[in-house]
């Protein structure tokens, strides 16, 4: 029987027999303002309850407002670790980055940067992935970039949400 990770919330626990298969990956959708940021932060918020590494990376949004929302849910945001990706790729506070199949090489840094930053992590979330396939040109590069960077997390058997 496969190791189950605990979303913490309790009714989706119950769906999910158990919570997520350790080593997974969970999509969640939905438009701005349903709920996915906390979804992870209480994801993450059960790893700390269980002594496990859990780790936030931004593309969407800032470390600083995330970190607010937390706290007013009282989730205990100084035992997460954040990520800010999100001012890499804010056309307000860097230039913009559009990523081709010439862009190789920055495209494995910043695989590497996701790898560095997962290191012996239990629990990963990574909020605001639709902002990656903003700077790829092309659809399928932005497939294999984020199915590579879940494929990692996954033979490291990081239990991974993303939104």
């Amino acid at each position: 029987m496969a190791e189950r990770v605990s979303t913490g919330i309790q009714g989706l626990d119950v769906i999910l027999k158990g919570g997520l298969v350790k080593g997974t990956s969970l999509l969640i959708k939905g438009g701005p303002g349903t709920g996915k940021t906390l979804f992870g932060l209480h994801f993450l918020a059960e790893g700390v309850k269980k002594g496990e590494k859990s780790v936030y990376i931004s593309f969407d949004e800032s470390i600083n407002e995330i970190k607010r929302q937390g706290r007013d849910f009282n989730f205990p945001v100084d035992k997460i670790e954040f990520v800010d990706k999100f001012s890499t790729f804010s056309l307000l506070t860097s230039d913009p980055i559009l990523w081709s199949s010439d862009s190789i090489s920055e495209i494995f840094d910043f695989i590497d940067s996701i790898d560095v930053v997962a290191e012996n992590a239990d629990r990963v979330f990574i909020d605001g992935v639709g902002v990656l396939s903003d700077v790829v040109k092309e659809m399928p590069l932005y497939r294999r970039i984020l199915s590579t960077i879940l494929q990692r997390l996954s033979s490291k058997n990081v239990t991974t949400m993303l939104s």
